[in-house]
């Protein structure tokens, strides 16, 4: 699609009118095309990647060969657009050319070449799944890579992390207590997740550290994560500490209710 605005050339318009418009959405890829590799073009390829992810799953799924062999397709080539992206640029050339063209792209995996054509060389079910694997392996490193390189960490600050710690108490704290002090496996596993994905939501959006909570659940040990769940609470407040964030709180709910409706 970008090639057909950048590179095309028009014969024939009928309406200037439509020039008009056809120039100013090329000026707007070429523009976004300028653009050094930052936050923007790396989200793109993160949605790229999470699709070959999808993929890769379905290969885990199915035992046809056929099957199988198809849904390796579909890893290779969102994995190959996510690279497009990684590398700010945009497929020139028909599928005759793809491996060549990304073989020039500065940003590749190690041995890309190699996990790419044993994708497509893999003969059994086993191979197809392996392959993948290891090409998907591959390109989510060098992503992480990228993005520790050229997108800038949020750093907690008073205006972005007012109201988080608060957040954190009022939707997660009491879930997490009364699942595990109940031994009710179920509540406690999706409290949990719950809790962690809030916590990794704060770690991206303003730059508190990241906590590895799941690490601690055991449905036979709920204590244990609760115990770990408190102690990322305490070290939560920590954070709030160090920027001087005062916790808000309410001695009764009438309170809370005049300080939201009057604020």
């Amino acid at each position: 699609m970008i090639s057909c605005l950048t590179d095309l050339k028009i014969v024939y318009c009928s309406k200037p009118e439509y020039m008009d418009r056809f120039n100013a959405y090329k000026q707007k890829a070429l523009d976004l095309l300028a653009k050094p590799i930052g936050k923007e073009c790396l989200a793109q390829a993160k949605k790229y990647i999470d699709t070959a992810k999808q993929h890769y799953a379905e290969t885990m799924i199915s035992d046809d060969l056929g099957t199988v062999r198809f849904a390796s397709c579909g890893v290779v080539y969102y994995l190959i657009n996510a690279l497009v992206r990684m590398n700010n640029t945009y497929i020139k050339r028909g599928i005759k050319r793809y491996r060549e063209q990304i073989l020039s792209y500065k940003y590749l995996p190690d041995n890309f070449d190699e996990m790419y054509m044993a994708v497509i060389e893999a003969k059994t079910i086993d191979e197809m799944r392996n392959t993948s694997y290891e090409l998907l392996k591959s390109v989510i490193k060098l992503y992480d890579e990228m993005r520790e390189k050229f997108v800038e960490k949020a750093t907690p600050t008073p205006d972005n992390a007012l109201g988080t710690y608060e957040e954190l108490w009022s939707n997660c704290r009491n879930k997490v207590i009364l699942s595990c002090d109940l031994g009710d496996k179920s509540f406690a596993y999706h409290a949990a997740m719950g809790a962690q994905n809030y916590l990794d939501e704060m770690t991206e959006m303003i730059g508190v550290k990241k906590f590895n909570l799941m690490q601690y659940f055991n449905a036979d040990n709920l204590q244990l994560f609760k115990e770990a769940f408190l102690h990322a609470m305490d070290e939560y407040l920590g954070e709030y500490n160090k920027i001087g964030v005062k916790v808000r709180k309410y001695d009764t709910f009438e309170e809370l209710y005049d300080h939201f409706m009057k604020s």
